[in-house]
């Protein structure tokens, strides 16, 4: 909120400074906008660089940037031998494997941040609230979408950020191949809410009559267990293409945290 502000009182004329004196601080105004501009353009320039966790040690890093501790292969025991790969920081699916990573832990009531990349016309997925209760993860767990557009357009309903299926993509919000996007999730109780490249795609409750309505009206509505759970295992999707992850990392948030977020506008990126 800004501060209430006094009125600069007028001198008077004769107690003025000549004009001619005034031309002496035309150089320090331009030193002090080239020091603004030289702490603002690195700023500028990191926008690409992967996000921190803000000092806040209520994040975990579900991706430790050195191994794949902590993840599994769908309906598998231990991580797949091979097609997932960390190298420098950064998880690299081939999309050799086609075997899907998911956290070995079950999560509920959680933040969630994802920093991905892919290739033209690359395609993966993140996928929340994973019972393993089907063969394919993607019919049981929401799955929001990564693509990257490249000589093939899937349409809107299935472009990067997309809750597939169910929420289409927001156009604006969409880059080109091999960009870093950030998509970030907020599951709490019932609700759904995902953001893509700070953007809204949607914010929904778990069993409400719109939820219902969308997944009847789409390929899961034969599934018995898609769509039903408010927690479950996360999940990186291999989809036979190849995708980046630098930042996956999580909070728990107990819900009255999240109604205090939602007053302090904290829920938005």
């Amino acid at each position: 909120m800004a501060k209430d502000c006094e009125l600069p009182l007028v001198t008077p004329s004769r107690f003025r400074r000549p004009k001619e004196q005034s031309v002496k601080h035309i150089p320090f105004m331009r030193l002090l906008l080239v020091g603004l501009l030289v702490i603002a353009i690195p700023q500028i320039c990191q926008a690409d660089e992967p996000s921190q966790a803000d000092g806040d040690s209520s994040w975990q890093r579900l991706f430790d940037g050195r191994s794949l501790t902590g993840w599994r292969g769908y309906r598998q025991t231990k991580a797949p031998a091979s097609g997932w790969s960390v190298t420098e920081g950064i998880l690299f699916s081939d999309g050799s494997s086609r075997t899907d990573l998911i956290t070995t832990e079950i999560h509920e009531d959680y933040e969630l941040i994802v920093e991905w990349r892919t290739e033209a016309d690359g395609n993966s997925g993140i996928l929340i609230h994973a019972d393993e209760s089907t063969k394919k993860i993607a019919f049981n767990a929401p799955e929001i979408q990564i693509y990257a557009i490249g000589q093939r357009d899937p349409g809107i309903g299935h472009q990067a950020g997309a809750l597939y299926g169910l929420y289409p993509a927001i156009k604006s919000s969409v880059q080109p191949p091999m960009t870093w996007n950030t998509t970030r999730v907020l599951c709490v109780g019932k609700r759904i809410a995902v953001w893509h490249n700070a953007t809204q795609v949607c914010d929904t409750v778990v069993g409400g009559d719109e939820w219902n309505q969308k997944i009847s009206g789409s390929k899961f509505s034969k599934s018995l267990t898609f769509g039903k759970r408010t927690s479950g295992h996360i999940g990186l999707q291999d989809h036979g293409k190849k995708v980046w992850f630098r930042v996956v990392k999580l909070r728990s948030i107990v819900k009255k945290q999240a109604a205090d977020q939602e007053k302090k506008n904290l829920c938005r990126p």
